[in-house]
């Protein structure tokens, strides 16, 4: 191509974007269909699967038994429709036609022709599918079997005689629901559909505030429950307040706090009472470089990559965080506390639990986790239990119990401040071997554990003290010019107590007490605005309170990124992920607000590359980003599909 030619073709670019949006040639396709079974009926809350192809999906039916499958590049693909109780059907070479839709229509045997089953569909009063309702089928007043509701509210029991049985519903928080004499009849899912009210007798609710490190109030910072029986989320007001209300009592509560530019902070154990406020409130950090990360991915026995599979810290500083892999199979936790107490654990309906402990965190780097999950042949088993102080009977919280052999070994699991913990999902098998370990207690290992299918077996525990200690860590944290620091956090990182953290309160004081004499005590300080101080190694005799103060001295070589991506015609992507890296390493990484926006703080001085990618598109860069000390650096990524 001649120059001047070339010089025409981007002139009449340029001249197209100003105009306007481009229409981008169309690559993918739909598929589309309906599930039946052999007599025509429609089956509702079928899956229907891609196992291989160009990209990966899932979609569930309607209760007219349709399904979708959108955004599907063009090519060949293989497709898994399944349903508990019926046989799946896997149909190969499914040809994806660029910018039209595919017909393929499934027909699902029943699975055992002499039997029949259940569908139990559980919601609240508004509709919302229940998870975790208790769902038993009775032969009279005789329990036949039982299970708990998915996400989508729905519980399915196959293999069950024909006759007529009653069903039984109950869930914390809501009132008891039965259905009599239904009839099960061979060769077909009977359905049974509950639709239960609150007992607004038992609710409570949590409020509070969040603020940032100097204590003033973050403005739409996002409190979501993550687990525990009622889901909310919210967001706080001008003065950074919330409110979460009509909850549940029951289990504990698992609550995040999250806002652009901020570290993720996580509240576990958190108590709801019937008719009673909790307050709670946050302090939220804003992003420091010194973190790390841990990502993976999550596979099927055949090496098949599985999507919605819900990844859950279990162990460590970020317990609680939970995450959901994509169609890829692919997960990334995010902003972690360097740490090597982390354990995860990977679940997903259908299969059974897997989980890794002792799990490893270094600043500046993510750590690789695969996992593998294994299809259930079977109901899974739980182990369930509480661990006490052998000398003084007291409940010990933050417990970590880990499953060290067996089928499901890495799983992993703390006690609560009740001394409780649950390890779910567990293969059916015998020989298992369960440990009990907690800082100043001698570990415990409990050996030739059986887990029955589908059984919750109850293993208690009683630790006994290793050493008992009332040495003392404290400090001051100020300015050179004598200032105190607030929110400064404090870091335990080495001797026979670490890890542990803190942070200065408003005379900039911090306190570790209740620690074991050693030799090898490493203290570390970090403020957004300072340069990082540590002191190591620090003595501590038993019995002694020690005093160590720190002096930080504001950096003055720290900026910011704020980042925008968009498309060829300069429309904003949402959800983009973006990463700031110097050299081979991610100094810092987010995920782009509704409006393609995200501001990433607390960036050392220099020159790096900005990173932007998302579902759809080619990877966008853009180098020779240059980031001066307090100042905020504007970059536009532009990605094309």
């Amino acid at each position: 191509m001649c120059r001047r030619t070339g010089l025409l073709l981007l002139a009449l670019i340029g001249l197209l974007l100003g105009a306007g949006p481009i229409t981008a040639q169309t690559t993918s396709g739909t598929l589309q269909g309906i599930v039946r079974d052999r007599r025509g009926r429609a089956i509702a809350n079928a899956f229907v699967q891609v196992l291989a192809g160009p990209a990966l999906g899932r979609a569930r039916t309607t209760q007219e038994g349709r399904y979708a499958l959108e955004s599907l590049p063009a090519g060949s693909y293989e497709i898994l429709a399944q349903k508990a109780g019926y046989a799946s059907v896997r149909q190969s070479r499914v040809i994806i036609t660029a910018g039209q839709p595919t017909a393929l229509n499934f027909t699902l045997d029943w699975a055992d022709p002499g039997t029949g089953g259940y569908e139990v569909l559980v919601t609240d009063a508004t509709g919302a599918p229940l998870q975790g309702a208790d769902v038993t089928v009775l032969s009279n007043l005789t329990p036949l079997t039982n299970g708990a509701t998915d996400e989508f509210g729905s519980v399915i029991f196959t293999r069950i005689r024909p006759g007529s049985y009653n069903v039984q519903v109950q869930r914390a928080g809501f009132n008891a629901a039965l259905v009599r004499n239904q009839a099960v009849r061979a060769g077909q899912l009977t359905l049974a559909e509950f639709r239960l009210q609150p007992d607004l007798s038992a609710v409570g609710q949590i409020s509070g505030q969040v603020r940032d490190g100097d204590g003033v109030a973050v403005l739409n910072a996002r409190v979501r429950i993550i687990s525990g029986p009622t889901r909310r989320e919210v967001r706080t007001n001008a003065e950074g307040r919330y409110e979460l209300r009509e909850l549940t009592p029951g289990r504990p509560y698992v609550l995040e706090a999250s806002a652009d530019g901020f570290s993720t902070t996580t509240a576990p154990d958190v108590a709801v009472l019937v008719r009673q406020v909790t307050v709670l409130d946050f302090v939220l950090l804003r992003n420091q470089v010194g973190r790390g990360g841990i990502a993976g991915r999550v596979r099927n026995e055949r090496g098949e990559p599985l999507a919605l599979a819900l990844v859950d810290i279990t162990a460590g500083p970020a317990l609680g965080r939970q995450v959901v892999t994509g169609t890829d199979g692919r997960f990334s936790i995010r902003d972690l506390e360097p740490s090597a107490a982390y354990a995860l654990s990977v679940r997903l309906s259908g299969f059974f639990a897997s989980g890794r402990s002792g799990v490893a965190v270094e600043a500046g780097r993510t750590t690789v986790a695969d996992f593998t999950l294994r299809a259930q042949s079977q109901p899974a088993g739980r182990i369930t239990g509480t661990v006490t102080d052998a000398g003084t009977g007291q409940l010990l919280g933050n417990v970590l119990v880990e499953v060290v052999d067996g089928p499901s070994a890495g799983l992993a699991a703390v006690t609560n401040g009740s001394g409780q913990y649950v390890l779910e999902g567990l293969i059916p098998a015998g020989g298992y071997a369960v440990r009990f370990s907690r800082d100043g207690y001698q570990p415990f290992t409990q050996t030739f554990v059986n887990v029955a299918a589908g059984a919750s077996l109850s293993l208690n525990a009683r630790l006994t003290p290793r050493f008992t200690s009332n040495a003392s860590l404290l400090g001051r944290v100020r300015t050179r010019e004598g200032a105190a620091i607030l929110g400064a956090r404090v870091t335990l990182f080495a001797g026979p107590s670490a890890p542990l953290q803190t942070e200065t309160d408003g005379e900039g004081r911090y306190a570790f007490r209740n620690l074991r004499e050693g030799t090898n005590y490493g203290v570390r300080v970090e403020r957004t605005g300072f340069v990082r101080a540590e002191r190591s190694p620090v003595l501590l005799r038993e019995g002694q309170s020690l005093q160590v103060d720190f002096t930080l001295e504001r950096d003055l070589a720290i900026g910011a990124v704020s980042v925008v991506v968009q498309d060829l015609a300069r429309r904003r992507i949402a959800g983009a992920r973006i990463r700031v890296i110097g050299g081979a390493v991610t100094v810092a990484q987010g995920i782009a607000n509704a409006r393609g926006e995200l501001r990433l703080d607390g960036i050392p001085a220099g020159s790096y590359t900005v990173e932007a990618s998302a579902g759809g598109f080619v990877v966008g860069e853009v180098q020779g980003v240059v980031v001066n000390p307090n100042r905020t650096t504007g970059v536009t990524v532009t990605l094309l599909r």
